[in-house]
């Protein structure tokens, strides 16, 4: 968990909330979640690594 972190509590009445596909986003090329690799490089190189 971070700061670009989003977490995401759903209550147990909602079970449809999960049966959306994610195919057409996949699809388009989206990440998922986290750093890109050049935020991460940059992370890396600020904390010495």
């Amino acid at each position: 968990m971070g700061p670009r972190s989003l977490p995401l509590w759903l209550p147990a009445g909602m079970p449809g909330f999960m049966t959306r596909s994610n195919a057409a986003y996949r699809a388009a090329g989206e990440r998922r979640a986290g750093l890109t690799r050049a935020k991460k490089r940059e992370l890396l190189a600020a904390l010495g690594a």
